[in-house]
């Protein structure tokens, strides 16, 4: 392999355009809440009893999509008792629960845009956009959060009033709704109009302070109906199409994957624990599920940490399984001996991988990030079909692989109604009509983002393959190093990743000689490895030997795939996760990189034998 350094070359004048816009679904608010209700019996949501959704499946309410439509308008009644006039914002910040759901669509029907804000956000990202979204109201999920949040330290002038969804907060507000008539319901709602703001939605920022994404209504509906009409073949599947929502609804992806289920009138179970989500797969059986790449990176990884632990043989076994599943993948006719051995570790592997995922999925969507080639090879050869996407808050979702025809490595076509093209750096420019109309109170920086004729500056390296977008990496992660090399480290990290010992991989080496790797110890793959290896319990695998020499013939491997200038040549492995509560990850789980590389300085120094400044 010759490297990347050549895709960064300036780009010919080339532009994949997605066609003429999707126009299946209405462009608001309301007239989305009266689509859904047109077939009024369809069950849309399932509620769990007294918030718990740990609870067997026959304990879950269903609500059909008349239900959803009347409590949509008594809450939004009761948005209006309250005083909330249209422009006005109300911020949530709540985990993926349904009164997120709810609460939502009642503001849009009522023409009250809504600033997300995640449950992980710290207390001046919280008081940030609660002050730069202007926000009246302010719905958090518990007294908890609240606090954390210190809502209550802001000024008299600018605090919003604030309700506590797990103190009635929804109830609060319906009983507000006695003093609203229909007919005034009726007019607000008829008010609404396309270009009227439907949230401010802030980046997620792993960097600076968040920026606030202006979307109208036409915008949201937009991106939820281009993505859906490509994708409909795979999810709209069966008697009951349904899917497990487990993305936080602070984040693009999240909500039009809920906004796109809702208007399709499927079922939508609301997950908010990610540490639950196994038992909601196997509770709820979903026929799809939306995600980003860590969710599959970790459902992996357990398989083959089970795998470890049950001994030589099952590891041997999961192994030949894993590389049986790239290859038919991999391969347009498998033949008769291919065929063979796909039919033993179906019943030996892969059943059992199909079953953790509730046994009836059969698409997985995957956005937010990369997924690594391997890994969608090897779910695929499993039995999914993966349709990776591509989207930023500030354009919303523009490029999905279409079923029957993704191209594994890249993001798919852009959707209809979006054009792309890449600049002379290689930076993919889109013009979509799902774009924002800019960032709340920075003409600045909107300035920087939106070109005079109307491209949007994405900040993501990438090329075109047979009209399909590939995405190579941020342009601000890019690693140049000392030689002039241009290095984009996904390759690198996704490859090492792919070892049970290691949980997380941040490659560096921006403005120095050669490559180098952070690494963090996969504990629960790392427990398995160990004791499948005659490591006994309460060893240092940080440091011991053993794990060394493993991790660095995965390191060897890795280099296999890059050209030598592009190889680690030296690597350190951390103790510890990088985690959202760590502050290492955004809550979208992305890597930090200048937050992690500034708390790794000394062992980065270290390996370049620099001396501290």
């Amino acid at each position: 392999m010759t490297g990347h350094q050549n895709l960064f070359k300036p780009a010919t004048v080339t532009e994949l355009d997605g066609g003429p816009e999707a126009r299946t679904f209405p462009r608001t608010g309301p007239l989305s809440v009266d689509w859904i209700a047109e077939v009024p019996d369809a069950v849309v949501l399932l509620l769990p009893p007294d918030g718990d959704t740990s609870a067997p499946a026959d304990r879950w309410t269903e609500v059909t999509a008349r239900g959803f439509r009347e409590r949509i308008r008594l809450l939004a009644r009761g948005l209006i008792g309250l005083g909330l006039q249209s422009g006005d914002v109300v911020a949530i910040m709540c985990r993926t629960r349904y009164e997120w759901t709810l609460l939502s669509w009642a503001c849009a029907y009522i023409g009250v845009a809504v600033a997300p804000i995640y449950d992980t956000s710290s207390a001046l990202q919280v008081q940030w956009i609660l002050t730069d979204s202007e926000a009246q109201l302010f719905v958090v999920e518990s007294s908890d959060l609240r606090a954390t949040s210190r809502v209550d330290q802001l000024a008299d002038d600018i605090r919003p009033e604030v309700l506590i969804v797990d103190e009635g907060a929804l109830q609060q507000i319906e009983q507000a709704a006695s003093s609203v008539h229909e007919a005034t319901l009726d007019q607000r709602a008829a008010a609404v109009a396309e270009s009227d703001l439907h949230g401010i939605v802030y980046t997620s920022g792993t960097t600076g302070r968040p920026k606030g994404c202006e979307i109208t209504h036409a915008s949201f509906f937009c991106s939820a109906d281009g993505a859906y009409s490509v994708i409909r073949e795979a999810v709209d599947r069966g008697d009951q199409p349904r899917t497990v929502l487990m993305l936080p609804l602070a984040h693009i992806f999240g909500r039009v994957l809920e906004t796109a289920t809702l208007l399709a009138r499927y079922v939508l179970i609301h997950e908010p624990d990610m540490t639950h989500v196994a038992e909601a797969f196997v509770t709820h059986h979903p026929t799809y599920i939306g995600s980003v790449p860590r969710v599959f990176e970790k459902v992996y990884a357990a398989a083959a940490a089970k795998a470890q632990a049950k001994g030589r043989r099952a590891a041997k076994i999961f192994a030949a399984a894993e590389r049986t599943a790239v290859e038919v993948a991999s391969t347009p006719e498998p033949g008769a001996g291919l065929r063979s051995r796909y039919a033993l570790y179906d019943r030996l592997v892969y059943r059992k991988l199909r079953a953790a995922l509730g046994g009836q999925c059969r698409t997985i969507i995957s956005g937010g990030s990369a997924l690594s080639p391997h890994l969608s090879r090897f779910f695929e050869g499993v039995g999914f079909e993966i349709l990776e996407g591509y989207g930023l808050t500030e354009v919303g979702i523009t490029n999905v692989n279409p079923p029957g025809g993704a191209k594994i490595g890249t993001v798919g076509p852009p959707l209809p109604g979006v054009r792309m093209t890449l600049g002379p750096d290689g930076e993919v420019l889109i013009e979509a009509p799902q774009a924002m109309t800019g960032y709340r109170g920075d003409p600045e920086a909107t300035r920087m983002a939106l070109t005079t004729d109307g491209w949007c500056r994405t900040g993501d390296l990438g090329s075109f393959e047979g009209g399909h977008l590939r995405i190579i990496g941020r342009s601000k992660d890019l690693i140049v190093t000392a030689g002039g090399q241009n290095i984009a480290p996904g390759v690198l990290e996704d490859s090492l990743t792919q070892h049970p010992l290691i949980g997380q991989a941040l490659v560096v080496g921006n403005g120095r000689p050669y490559v180098s790797a952070l690494l963090t110890l996969n504990e629960e793959g790392a427990a398995y490895w160990a004791r499948n290896n005659g490591i006994y319990d309460g060893e240092d695998l940080s440091t011991h030997p053993e794990v060394m020499a493993a991790i660095e013939q995965q390191v060897a491997a890795s280099n296999e795939l890059v050209s030598r200038a592009e190889s680690v040549r030296k690597w350190r492995l951390l103790p510890a996760e990088w985690t959202v509560e760590s502050g290492d990850l955004t809550p979208t789980l992305k890597m930090k990189r200048n937050v992690i590389t500034e708390r790794a300085a000394d062992v980065i120094r270290e390996m370049y034998g620099e001396r501290r400044a």
